[in-house]
């Protein structure tokens, strides 16, 4: 994760939201691995397009992301995240 110095020097809140999806080993058994892989691509480019101008999507791990949201209190992340 880059940040300038100056960037850091801002207090402009920033909201973190861990993401994983329930089941997923059983997909990932079902489809085989490189299914899953393409499943999991997708699903970032969906919380990437989800995110844009507001923050940075980052894959963790397997099923997790991690979701950085710009200039967001945790209710405003919360309201957010959970939106058609």
């Amino acid at each position: 994760i880059d940040f300038s110095l100056s960037e850091l020097q801002k207090e402009i809140p920033i909201s973190i939201a861990f993401l994983d999806f329930d089941n997923f080993k059983a997909l990932n058994t079902k489809l085989g691995h490189d299914n899953a892989d393409i499943v999991i691509k997708a699903v970032a480019s969906q919380l990437s397009e989800l995110i844009v101008n507001r923050g940075e999507v980052y894959h963790r791990s397997g099923d997790e992301f991690i979701c950085l949201i710009n200039n967001s209190s945790a209710n405003e992340a919360k309201s957010f995240m959970e939106r058609d």
